[in-house]
């Protein structure tokens, strides 16, 4: 597929569009993308951030950087634009050179996935049970939701990056192996009877 790329005045006035570019940007032709300003088809969070770099790059300051803006095409779609930019002679002129790749489904998948992880975590703190998030070949804990440290009489401080075995968790560390050769091998496990230990050294069955 061809690259998409345009040549900009300083100003952001289109010069130069090849194909991909007007196809990008949903216009019948290339040279119908020569009326226009490319700044204007940027959204509001997007509009100045796009000033700013072009100035930069004017300046040799910004060149060889990939940046990413959201627009608006000629036909109203919203997209997500990465570009990389450079400095070049044009008509006796320097211009600018922008190279863009529409990442508008990449984008959409990052916000989902920020999304899923967001409810997760919301889920995962407010959860009535204990639970906790740790490295199954270490058992060093990534996260721990609030009931646990209730329970276990840790701060968060005290248990996020150190391991199980490290605070004396497991009254039998040789139940958390076993543990997890059961993730390794089925990916999960059920009804293993654990018994854990506080920081002021109560058992509890979990």
């Amino acid at each position: 597929m061809q690259e998409a790329i345009i040549i900009l005045s300083w100003g952001g006035e289109i010069l130069f569009a090849n194909e991909a570019a007007a196809e990008m940007m949903e216009m019948s032709s290339p040279e119908g993308l020569l009326r226009h300003n490319m700044l204007d088809f940027l959204q509001a969070g997007s509009h100045q951030k796009a000033v700013e770099d072009l100035a930069a790059l004017k300046d040799g300051k910004d060149e060889g950087q990939i940046d990413e803006y959201r627009l608006t095409t000629t036909k109203g779609r919203a997209l997500w634009m990465e570009t990389l930019g450079g400095k070049i002679p044009f008509h006796g002129e320097e211009a600018a050179m922008i190279c863009m790749r529409d990442v508008t489904e990449r984008k959409r998948a990052e916000d989902a996935l920020k999304e899923s992880e967001e409810r997760f975590s919301k889920t995962f703190h407010a959860s009535p049970a204990a639970m906790t998030i740790s490295e199954l070949e270490t058992g060093r804990y990534i996260d721990v939701n609030e009931k646990t440290l209730e329970s276990l009489e840790y701060t968060r401080e005290e248990m996020i990056g150190h391991s199980s075995f490290e605070l004396g968790i497991w009254d039998d560390p040789e139940i958390r192996v076993q543990a997890g050769k059961l993730l390794e091998e089925k990916g999960s496990f059920k009804e293993l009877p654990v018994r854990v230990r506080t920081k002021s050294q109560k058992l509890r069955n979990v």
